[in-house]
């Protein structure tokens, strides 16, 4: 694993943990306009700590959830850029990795 600066890691974590945490409470995707939950109604919550690695070239984000998680993953502040947004449906455990340059995060694999 490649080192990074702790600001760096610390910055992304908390972007990352924050967006998380707020994805739990308002997932989107996976279904229709008719089916979406209220604010709530939505039952589910993160086993564990999620898992963030700060390395030389990207940045990783894994966490487990209770019950399926439908929603979104984006980095704070870039959720209508594609490169840096993931939808996962259905998932147990999910993975999010973006890449990065210069301590900025560039694209999502």
């Amino acid at each position: 694993m490649g080192q990074c600066r702790c600001t760096c890691r610390t910055r992304n974590l908390v972007h990352l943990l924050i967006v998380l945490l707020l994805l739990l409470l308002l997932p989107v995707g996976c279904w229709s306009s008719t089916s979406v939950a209220k604010f709530n109604d939505i039952d589910n919550e993160l086993v564990g700590d999620p898992v963030v690695e700060c390395e030389e070239t990207m940045i990783s984000l894994t966490f487990k959830t209770k019950k399926p998680f439908n929603g979104r993953v984006y980095v704070q502040g870039m959720a209508d850029d594609e490169r840096c947004a993931k939808e996962f449906c259905n998932q147990i455990r999910a993975n999010f990795y973006f890449e990065k340059i210069r301590n900025q995060i560039l694209s999502f694999r």
